[in-house]
């Protein structure tokens, strides 16, 4: 495989942020995509979240990559990510003069009725890293896997 852990993507705001970290990799037959295992960290103002376990499909970060690129490219849309358990949701918006609104909730147990939900505002400067991050992870699992 590869070394890990790797960052998969960190958006950013002002002293705010959403960080998925990946750090287990495994092919799920049945879905014909990648489970990965990570760490999920929020911080939005005095308010923060961390799973250590976190799991997702490469295939929702795929979607996302590609609908934020476009976004960025554009500077204008709406890019949306839930994982496949439903418990984040994240819609990143772009605005005019380069505004980006980071917004949506992480439930950590659905039959819990405890959810964190936050905005975070950001603008178009810190899109490139969080691109950057997402393609060098891609990167990685195409060179990795072929191993």
């Amino acid at each position: 495989m590869f070394d890990l852990p790797i960052i998969v993507f960190k958006l950013q705001g002002d002293n705010n942020y959403i960080e998925l970290t990946a750090e287990d990799v495994s092919k799920d037959n049945y879905l014909n995509d990648y489970i990965v295992e990570g760490l999920l960290e929020i911080k939005a103002g005095i308010y923060s979240a961390s799973k250590q376990g976190f799991i997702f499909e490469t295939k929702q970060i795929y979607d996302f990559y590609h609908q934020m690129k476009n976004c960025y490219d554009s500077l204008d849309g709406e890019v949306v990510l839930e994982n496949m358990d439903l418990d984040l949701s994240i819609t990143v918006s772009f605005g005019k003069m380069g505004r980006v609104v980071i917004t949506g909730s992480y439930q950590e147990y659905p039959h819990i009725n405890t959810k964190l939900c936050f905005e975070i505002t950001s603008n178009q400067s810190y899109i490139p890293d969080a691109l950057k991050n997402m393609q060098n992870f891609f990167d990685n699992l195409r060179v990795g896997c072929k191993n």
